[in-house]
């Protein structure tokens, strides 16, 4: 290195100071396998912030569907128009996007956690492996419950901030769960949340890859079309729901039972008093327009991803030599 500089200027990212190399990492890897991660980060935060803010208004109808029974102990309940109407009627239009605040703030790193794991996983399975449906199922419900366990506690603010009984902001509502409840309150349903996004994650992986080759197989084609994709991601994005949503009603309720002085001692103790007070039909209201909700949002979701995947030039996780996800 008689000439002062560095033979590979690669390895050596941020260069001579103080009469020596500072080398942070070996800026190859940088190069390769950490930046496709990144790239798959962003890719699916930003598909995930798409779909969720198309859909918000929906998804605050429904939610408010599925706690209801605990509004309604003494009252009738009201029907989904019902609670639309009152929504626009005492709130406001902008009162439809109430919560999506930090749904915004946990679909990036969940979405992006779920994408990049996803590739990260697929890529640790065998060449014949990761080209099976059962091991994207594996991939996807693994990918599932790594996302869900660090963004957890954002999902928590939301609901609660969705339910209507928390007026404030997303640091007021931290702070009070925190002084009120205090730091395990953030992973209340946490339990619940998981049996429901293995089979959840799983299955949308599942269902979205099988569907996909299954079109290109009918029509004789190797790529998609984006519209063609979105149909696809639909059609498995409601499918999975479909088998998942009585979970997702017991974690909500969970969620926000504190909000209407109804305290659960577990996952199992929610879904007997649900089954006493409302019976079977109680884990499925809002499942209607959760239908309504969920095909377009991950229609939405997976053609976005794709899309972005084209424009950042990510590496399919077919043709991955390594984990991308570091």
């Amino acid at each position: 290195m008689a000439d002062g500089k560095p033979r590979n200027p690669k390895r050596a990212p941020l260069g001579w100071f103080g009469g020596k190399w500072f080398l942070v990492r070996d800026y190859a890897l940088l190069d390769s396998s950490s930046i496709e991660a990144f790239k798959a980060f962003l890719a699916g935060g930003t598909a995930g912030v798409v779909s969720k803010t198309a859909v918000a208004p929906v998804e605050r109808v429904k939610l408010l569907a599925q706690i209801e029974g605990l509004r309604a102990c003494d009252m009738t309940r009201r029907s989904i128009t019902h609670i639309a109407w009152d929504i626009w009627h005492l709130e406001g239009l902008q009162s439809f996007w109430k919560g999506n605040g930090p749904t915004v703030l946990r679909v990036i790193p969940n979405k992006g956690i779920l994408f990049m794991c996803n590739d990260y996983f697929v890529a640790l399975m065998s060449p014949a492996t990761r080209e099976t449906l059962l091991g994207r199922f594996v991939a996807g419900s693994l990918s599932g419950a790594t996302s869900v366990t660090f963004t957890y506690p954002l999902e928590v603010i939301q609901s609660r901030m969705a339910s209507g009984k928390h007026h404030g902001g997303i640091i007021d509502c931290l702070r009070s769960i925190l002084s009120t409840e205090g730091f395990r309150s953030f992973y209340k349903g946490y339990s619940a949340s998981l049996l429901g996004v293995l089979p959840y994650t799983g299955g949308q992986f599942f269902l979205y890859e099988g569907g996909k080759r299954w079109l290109q197989h009918v029509q004789a084609k190797t790529e998609l079309s984006i519209w063609e994709k979105f149909v696809v991601g639909a059609i498995s994005g409601k499918c999975a729901q479909a088998f998942s949503y009585p979970m997702d009603t017991v974690r909500r309720r969970l969620q926000v039972g504190t909000f209407f002085s109804q305290t659960y001692t577990s996952p199992w103790d929610c879904c007997k008093s649900i089954f006493r007070s409302e019976g079977v039909a109680g884990f499925y209201r809002g499942m209607s327009l959760n239908a309504l909700r969920a095909m377009p949002s991950q229609g939405v979701q997976f053609a976005a991803y794709e899309v972005l995947k084209d424009l950042l030039s990510i590496r399919s996780s077919k043709s991955s030599s390594s984990p991308s996800c570091h």
